[in-house]
């Protein structure tokens, strides 16, 4: 890195303190960016590096943006309760505090375990054998991966025959790690997966 002779370094806000120390050595800023799992969080993010960077009125006009989408989502919410069921390739279900969970509360869907307050890990997630997730009857299944549309074995849970059943039509797939990392964009993220949920729903909206 130092080789780059970077006039700056962003970094995530769990860098070590030799990494801190380094920088301050060789006279190098460091801004340190904490994760956002909401929307406020990636104001605040976002305009923390458009200072940082000089670049305040980018970074203004990238929060405008996402709050016209937000805004946009909020006042053609679907009149239909679509309860969702995320579910990451190693068995996680994301809940309250997830990015997940922001983003699809934004897009009007309903987190299935919005409200449970236990047996959660980290105090965001939880886990679900296909059993259990089936018995909770979400209206959507949100299948999560990091390595969607690749020739290998992730995604079998989705070849399940009970979820092929019951969830054949009604099966969302999506990239992880769009949802791992807050930034303006992640309201666009949410009109995606608007559409992707009016799309999944029946006409009669029956659960399993």
């Amino acid at each position: 890195m130092l080789q780059q002779h970077p006039d700056l370094v962003i970094a995530g806000n769990n860098s070590t303190p030799a990494i801190r120390a380094l920088l301050r050595q060789v006279g190098i800023p460091l801004v340190e960016v904490p994760a956002a799992e909401n929307f406020a969080q990636i104001r605040d993010n976002t305009l923390l590096v458009a200072h940082a960077v000089g670049e305040d009125e980018k970074g203004e006009a990238l929060i405008a943006r996402m709050d016209a989408t937000l805004a946009e989502l909020a006042v053609t919410k679907p009149q239909r309760r679509i309860v969702v069921a995320g579910w990451e390739e190693q068995g996680n279900v994301p809940g309250k505090g997830t990015l997940f969970d922001a983003i699809l509360t934004a897009a009007g869907g309903e987190n299935i375990i919005a409200n449970l307050k236990s047996g959660l890990v980290y105090g965001r997630y939880t886990g679900f054998d296909l059993e259990q997730l089936v018995a909770m009857r979400p209206d959507i299944l949100a299948y999560g991966s990091t390595r969607l549309g690749r020739q290998d074995l992730s995604g079998q849970q989705l070849q399940h025959r009970l979820v092929r059943k019951l969830y054949g039509t009604r099966t969302i797939t999506y990239p992880e790690t769009l949802y791992s990392c807050g930034l303006p964009q992640s309201a666009d993220a949410a009109r995606a997966f608007r559409r992707a949920m009016l799309a999944a729903m029946p006409t009669e909206n029956a659960a399993p």
